[in-house]
C-alpha cells in the first residue's frame, strides 16, 4: 500500500505529542508490520493540495543514525511513502538559535567521516570528509514558500502549541536572565543546516567546532544523515523538523524537552497542512533507478478486511528468481513496448472467430456487423432499476487456496513495476459462479487484485504474446493457436464452464457505467482515454466512465456488498478525483457526506436521474465478469453545474487513470471524451472511429453498446 506521508520520531515523548497533534486516540494500539514495528495510521487536510493527506506514524525507538536509517528503510518498504519527515529534539548553538525554535532541514551535515593521515613528525591528522546531503528541490521550493508567509501565520502554529497545553517557559530563579535570551517567547520556525553524529551532545564544545566544517550549522542531532541516506537510496524525498531543546551544554534542563517536541510537532502539523505539496512539487516520475529497485524489492500484500498482513509468494522467492532474471537490463521503452503489445490483439481480424471457435454457445457482442471480444447477456426487464438483484448472497468470505489457481504467472506485474507502476493487492469480491437464465445473478466469494492479475490477466497476456500466429480463421489454424494458449487450455481441462464457473482462478469482478446526460439540448454519452502514467492494463484505449473493480475499502464487507455503494464512491473518485482511502477507514459510509454526492442523490430521489442495470460482460480474452450500468441524467443541469461551477471543487476533474481532455486532443479521431448520441449504431460508429472493436476495452465497449440500446428503447418509450 501507498501512503502520502510517514513521520518518524524517536524518543516516546516526540511521539506522544505527534500522536496528539494528529489526533490519534490515546487507546489506538496501532498495528504491526511483518518486521515488528508499530505504525499508527491516520489523515489531515492539506490546504494546498485541497484534498486528505495519508498520514503514518511510527518511533525509531533509539537514537542514532543507523537505527534511524533502518527506520526509514522500513517504512518506505512497508508503505511506499511519497514524503519522510523525521521529527523530534535537538540541541541548537547558544546565541545563534534559541531554545523552543523550531528547524527545517535544508541541509544536513555528516560530520564525523574523516581520513586518518600521519602528519609532521608522525602526528595523527584527521581530515574531514563530510557529507552533506540535501532536500530534493520540491521540497526546498515548498520551504521557501511556506517560510516566506510564516510571520503573517504564525499565530495557527501558537493556536496548535495551545491546544496541545502548551507554555512557555516561566522565567524565574538564577536563570531568568538566560531565558530571557535564550528561551524562545514565540513560534519561530527557520530553514536551518543541521550537524548530524553519533555523539550525544553534552560538552558544549563539539556543536561549534562543526561549523569549522559547514558554517551554518545552527542544530545538532543524531539520526537526520541516516534519514537522508537512506531515503535518497529509495529516491524518497525528506526533511527534518528539530525543536530545540538545549544548547549540549551546562544550559540543559528536561523541562524543555516537552516544550520543544510540542513545538516540532505543531510545526509539522502546520507545515504538512499549509506548507506541503505533494501533488504539484513531488510528483514526478521515478528514476530508472527507483523503478529497478521496484522490481528487485519483496511486496507485500495488505489485506485489511481479512484481518491480516500475508507475503504473497509469486512476489516472493519464485518471482524474484523467474520475472527479475527474465527482465534484468530491459530498458523502459522496451517493457512500454510491451504493454503496447497487449493492444495486438484487438487489431487481430481472426481474434474473434477463434473466440467463436473455443466458445460456441455465448452470445458475442455486435455492433454494426463490427463484432467485440466479449459475450453479453441483457439484463431483464424485472432487474433494471436494481443494480444490486445481479448479487446472489449469501457472500462467501472465504476464497481459493494459491495452490488451486491454475494460471498463475507474475510477469504482467513485473512488467508493469518496471515501468514504475504500482499495482496494489485489495481484496475483491470475485466471481463464484453465474446464473444465466430468467435473471443474472452473481454468486460471489473473495479473492485480491493481484490474484485477478496473475491468473485472469494473464490469459489475456498470453494471447497478446501469441496473436501474431494467429492468421487464418480455419479449424486447423484454430486448433494450432490453441496448442500455444497452456494456460487457458489447462483452465478449460480442469472447468467445464470457465464462463460462468470462476473457480481455479481469481475471477474479480468490475463495473462499467454509461454516463449519458444533457448539455443543454444535445444528449451525450461520456467516455475516456485510459492514462499511460498510473495503470498497466489497457492503457490509452477508450473506456466508459467511471469504470472500477467491485472491493471493498473497509473491513466492513457485508455492507460495502452492493454494486450501488460501489459505484457512489467510485462516481466521486473518477469523475472528481476524490482520493480514495489510504487506509482501512473504520466507517464504510466515509464519503457519503461529500456534497457532489448528495447533489447527484438529490436529482435522482426527485426523478432527474435513473440508474439501470443493462446487463452482465463477460471478457473473453481475461475471462473477468463486468456489472453493466446506465445512469440516464435528464436534467441538464448537472452537466452544466459540474462543467463550470465556480468552485474548483464542485468541477469535474477525472483522476490520473485517465486522459485528460487536453491530452486527447492530438488524437481526436481516437480519443473522444464525449460522443453525441445517435439512435443508427452504422453512423455512430462510422463517425466515432475511437469506439471501434480495436480502440475499445471490451467490457468498456459492452457497457457502451447495451447503455446505448436501453437508452433507445428508454427514448422510446
Amino acid at each position: 500500500m501507498q501512503t502520502d506521508i510517514a513521520i518518524l520520531t524517536v524518543i516516546p515523548k516526540e511521539l506522544r505529542w505527534a500522536k496528539q497533534v494528529l489526533d490519534i486516540k490515546p487507546g489506538d494500539p496501532g498495528a504491526k508490520n511483518r518486521f515488528g514495528t508499530k505504525y499508527w495510521s491516520c489523515s489531515t487536510y492539506s490546504h494546498m493540495d485541497r484534498r486528505d493527506y495519508s498520514i503514518v506514524l511510527a518511533q525509531v525507538g533509539r537514537p542514532g543514525n543507523y537505527e534511524c536509517a533502518v527506520g526509514a528503510c522500513d517504512a518506505i518498504r512497508t508503505y511506499e511513502p511519497r514524503v519522510i519527515l523525521l521529527m523530534g529534539i535537538a540541541a541548537g548553538i547558544r546565541n545563534r538559535i534559541k531554545i523552543g525554535e523550531v528547524a527545517l532541514s535544508d541541509q544536513v551535515v555528516a560530520y564525523e567521516p574523516a581520513s586518518l593521515v600521519k602528519g609532521k613528525h608522525n602526528v595523527r591528522k584527521h581530515i574531514s570528509r563530510p557529507v552533506m546531503p540535501r532536500i530534493v528541490h520540491g521540497l526546498s521550493q515548498d520551504l521557501s514558500n511556506y517560510l516566506a508567509s510564516f510571520e503573517a501565520k504564525s499565530g495557527r502554529v501558537e493556536k496548535i502549541f495551545e491546544s496541545l497545553g502548551g507554555e512557555y517557559p516561566k522565567k524565574q530563579g538564577k536563570s531568568r536572565a538566560e531565558c530571557q535570551k535564550h528561551v524562545a517567547v514565540k513560534a519561530s520556525i527557520r530553514a536551518s543546516t543541521i550537524a548530524s553524529g553519533e555523539k550525544l551532545l553534552k560538552d558544549g564544545l563539539t556543536l561549534y567546532t562543526t561549523q569549522r566544517i559547514h558554517g551554518k550549522i545552527e542544530v545538532g542531532e543524531m539520526e537526520a544523515v541516516g534519514l537522508a541516506i537512506a531515503c535518497e537510496w529509495f529516491d524518497v524525498p525528506w526533511i527534518v523538523v528539530r525543536g530545540i531543546s538545549d544548547f549540549g551544554d551546562r544550559f540543559k534542563d528536561d523541562r524543555f524537552h516537552d516544550f520543544a517536541a510540542m513545538m516540532a510537532a505543531s510545526a509539522t502539523y502546520d507545515f504538512v497542512k499549509y506548507g506541503l505539496s505533494l501533488d504539484v512539487t513531488l510528483n514526478k516520475k521515478q528514476s530508472v533507478k527507483r523503478r529497478r529497485l521496484l522490481v528487485r524489492r519483496k511486496a507485500v500484500a495488505i489485506e485489511p478486511s481479512m484481518g491480516k498482513t500475508s507475503t504473497n509468494y509469486e512476489l516472493g522467492r519464485n518471482w524474484l528468481n523467474s520475472a527479475v532474471k527474465e527482465y534484468k537490463g530491459w530498458s523502459i521503452p522496451k517493457a512500454r513496448a510491451l504493454i503496447e503489445k497487449g493492444k495486438e490483439p484487438y487489431r487481430n481480424q481472426f481474434l474473434v472467430p477463434y473466440l467463436r471457435w473455443k466458445y460456441p454457445n455465448v452470445d458475442i457482442l455486435t455492433a454494426a456487423d463490427r463484432e467485440y471480444p466479449v459475450a453479453v447477456y441483457t439484463a431483464p426487464s424485472s432487474q433494471a432499476n436494481d443494480p444490486d438483484s445481479i448479487l446472489q448472497r449469501p457472500l462467501y468470505k472465504t476464497r481459493q487456496r494459491d495452490d488451486q489457481l491454475i494460471p498463475q504467472s507474475a510477469r504482467y506485474r513485473a512488467i508493469a513495476h518496471l515501468l514504475g507502476l504500482k499495482p496494489y493487492d485489495r481484496p475483491c469480491f470475485t466471481m463464484k459462479r453465474a446464473h444465466i437464465g430468467e435473471s443474472l445473478k452473481l454468486e460471489c466469494e473473495m479473492g485480491s487484485y493481484l490474484r485477478a492479475l496473475d491468473t485472469c490477466d494473464e490469459l489475456n497476456w498470453e494471447i497478446s504474446t501469441q496473436i501474431t500466429k494467429l492468421n487464418g480463421e480455419t479449424q486447423k489454424h484454430f486448433e494450432k493457436f490453441d496448442t500455444r494458449l497452456p494456460f487457458r487450455r489447462r483452465l478449460h481441462d480442469a472447468v467445464r464452464d470457465p464462463i460462468c464457473d470462476g473457480s481455479r482462478r481469481s475471477a474479480a469482478i468490475a463495473a462499467s457505467v454509461v454516463i449519458a446526460c444533457y448539455d443543454e439540448n444535445e444528449l451525450i454519452i461520456l467516455v475516456q482515454r485510459r492514462g499511460y502514467e498510473s495503470i498497466a492494463v489497457h492503457t490509452g484505449m477508450l473506456h466508459v466512465i467511471p469504470s472500477f473493480m467491485f472491493q471493498p475499502a473497509t473491513s466492513n464487507l457485508e455492507s460495502e456488498f452492493s454494486i450501488m455503494h460501489n459505484f457512489y464512491r467510485e462516481y466521486l473518485e473518477e469523475m472528481f478525483n476524490r482520493p480514495e482511502p489510504e487506509r482501512n477507514v473504520g466507517d464504510w459510509r466515509y464519503f457519503y457526506s461529500d456534497q457532489r454526492l448528495k447533489y447527484f442523490q438529490s436529482l435522482r430521489d426527485n426523478g432527474k436521474i435513473e440508474i439501470q442495470l443493462t446487463g452482465l460482460a463477460i471478457n473473453l480474452l481475461n475471462l473477468r465478469p463486468e456489472v453493466c450500468l446506465l445512469v440516464f441524467i435528464k436534467d441538464p443541469e448537472w452537466y452544466r453545474h459540474h462543467r463550470s461551477h465556480p468552485d474548483r471543487e464542485n468541477r469535474f476533474e477525472f483522476n490520473d487513470e485517465w486522459m485528460q481532455i487536453v491530452q486527447m486532443e492530438s488524437d481526436a479521431e481516437t480519443a473522444v471524451a464525449r460522443i453525441k448520441y445517435q439512435r443508427d449504431e452504422a453512423s455512430l460508429l462510422m463517425e466515432n472511429r475511437g469506439i471501434a472493436p480495436e480502440n475499445f476495452v471490451p467490457p468498456g465497449a459492452a457497457a457502451f453498446w447495451l447503455g446505448k440500446r436501453a437508452l433507445d428503447k428508454r427514448l422510446l418509450s
